[in-house]
């Protein structure tokens, strides 16, 4: 199983699994998936069952320094992996997607896999234009799926601090408090890193019939917070 964004928070957590299968962490989505002899390489060296494809440049503020590069990474340099990998046999392409394709929805109604899409940031806009295109790929011999994860926690081998559970948690404890950046009011579906990862290696045992070129968000109905109410429990977390 090849494994992009291998350095990243979600890649090294894989890291940290017991599982079966054998995993082949690959790093820079910068450097290495927008050089197109680097793709094909990969997998002339690794004979590859799948793709679990993580790498991304994968904030909003990056993703607003500069548009045409968090396209170019995020988009076509996730077509041109998943193109390269339908070549070389590779059938299953498991796609790191974002709830953030959601944008602000109604007040009193969860979203679904069916509901509307609706991306406000460079970086979902990117998720949601690569969902779209590698669903034009899916065949009998190439199955993608696009997992929509909620906004990862927890700690990982590659600790991110700009992900809202970690960043309220390090202020509090580096500093004895928590500032808000807003009202709080705004929701956040939240999921462990660990949980992101162990959800990757269930579908990949799913028969591809019931998986096949579908959608899934991956958080829990329990973990949706405000941002004021994730600082209320952090508060009650860290003494002093």
């Amino acid at each position: 199983i090849l494994v992009t964004g291998g350095t990243g928070m979600g890649g090294s957590a894989f890291k940290n699994l017991d599982t079966d299968h054998h995993l082949i962490l690959y790093g820079s989505a910068q450097y290495d998936l927008r050089d197109e002899h680097q793709v094909c390489d990969m997998f002339y060296r690794n004979k590859c069952d799948a793709v679990i494809h993580l790498a991304a440049l994968s904030n909003d503020p990056l993703g607003e320094l500069n548009a045409n590069l968090t396209n170019e990474i995020n988009y076509k340099s996730s077509i041109k992996l998943a193109k390269a990998a339908k070549e070389a046999g590779v059938t299953r392409f498991l796609f790191s997607s974002s709830c953030s394709i959601y944008g602000q929805a109604d007040n009193n109604c969860m979203v679904n896999e069916n509901s509307p899409l609706n991306p406000l940031t460079e970086y979902a806009k990117s998720k949601v234009k690569t969902e779209e295109e590698l669903s034009k790929l899916a065949d009998d011999s190439f199955s993608p799926v696009y997992l929509r994860n909620a906004t990862a926690y927890g700690l990982s081998p590659r600790l991110r601090t700009d992900v809202v559970v970690n960043n309220l948690t390090c202020w509090a404890y580096t500093t004895g408090s928590i500032k808000l950046m807003s009202d709080g009011t705004s929701w956040r579906p939240l999921v462990h890193v660990d949980d992101i990862s162990n959800t990757f290696c269930e579908i990949l045992k799913s028969p591809i019939k019931a998986i096949h070129n579908q959608a899934f968000n991956v958080g829990k109905n329990d973990q949706n917070h405000t941002v004021k109410q994730i600082a209320a429990i952090v508060t009650n977390c860290i003494p002093k």
